[in-house]
């Protein structure tokens, strides 16, 4: 499916990928990465985001512009993970890379860089406690006693759902540890999945894309 593969009829086959992790899992760096290669363009969490709970038209407006493009494109974002099954049956020959990163990681990033404006996206609340926020809306909530537990319910269930959707679809969905970004081999396996072809790669090794601090 990479882009220089060619159909029976010698058309060129648009690479079309979906990104996604949890969020501070290297979906950044992911989004970076594929963008970098020669004639592919992928974004990061490209406006209008859709919301964690299923909108109709949102997520039309989204597939038009992932499945119409005669170009190689990509998007990644956290919220995706609802609408996979869905996009595969809508989009031929899509590929999905999924970040991972350690789950105290996760839990702990994401407690400092919603801490300054004390937010909670993970449970609901009447906003006294903590601040509403409009990404509350790109979050699933859960029944937990604080935070850090509705985090770490959070992890659980993306990277359960996420396997349930590659078994599913085995040749089409990749979960990439964030440690293999800063690595060529690493770099190589995503584009080997991606099909990318050898002169369109572009590796990023000389600079550590993501920290694993952060």
């Amino acid at each position: 499916m990479g882009q220089c593969d060619e159909q029976e009829d010698g058309q060129v086959t648009a690479i079309k990928v979906i990104g996604c992790g949890t969020g501070r899992s290297g979906t950044l760096s992911l989004s970076r990465i594929i963008g970098r290669c020669r004639g592919m363009y992928c974004t990061h969490e490209a406006a209008p985001l859709l919301p964690w709970e299923w909108n109709e038209h949102l997520y039309r407006g989204k597939v038009a512009l992932l499945r119409d493009s005669p170009d190689s494109v990509g998007d990644v974002y956290f919220a995706y993970l609802p609408y996979l099954r869905r996009l595969f049956d809508d989009v031929d020959g899509l590929r999905v890379v999924c970040m991972e990163r350690d789950r105290e990681q996760v839990i702990r990033s994401y407690v400092g860089w919603t801490r300054d404006r004390n937010v909670n996206h993970w449970m609901r609340h009447d906003g006294t406690r903590w601040n509403r926020h409009g990404w509350d809306t790109a979050y699933p909530k859960f029944d937990a006693t604080s935070k850090e537990e509705a985090l770490g319910m959070y992890w659980d269930f993306y990277y359960h759902e996420i396997r349930a959707i590659r078994d599913e679809h085995p040749d089409a969905v990749m979960v990439l540890p964030v440690e293999e970004l800063n690595t060529e081999e690493g770099q190589s396996l995503l584009f080997d999945f991606l099909d990318m072809p050898a002169a369109d790669r572009y590796y990023s090794t000389t600079t550590k894309l993501h920290s694993i601090h952060a």
